[in-house]
């Protein structure tokens, strides 16, 4: 993936896109690299609901760095 930027959770989504950028939750993800992070997440996100659908009851620390690492193997290295 492209770089992406450590940001705020508080900052202005109208403000950042007039920069060029997105905030996904603390992260700010420039225009360029946006639909490549959209095509990365979906697939986990769907993945997640599909598992939440047959039980599963999400927290954020069910989200493991093994999960992610699925697929994103630049990670697993």
């Amino acid at each position: 993936m492209a770089p992406t930027y450590a940001g705020d959770f508080q900052l202005k989504g109208q403000d950042l896109r007039a920069q060029g950028l997105n905030r996904v939750g603390n992260m700010l993800v420039p225009n360029s690299n946006y639909c490549a992070f959209e095509d990365w997440i979906m697939p986990i996100l769907d993945t997640m609901l599909l598992e939440q659908q047959q039980g599963t009851h999400w927290t954020p620390s069910k989200v493991t760095l093994h999960q992610l690492t699925a697929l994103m193997p630049c990670l697993a290295t």
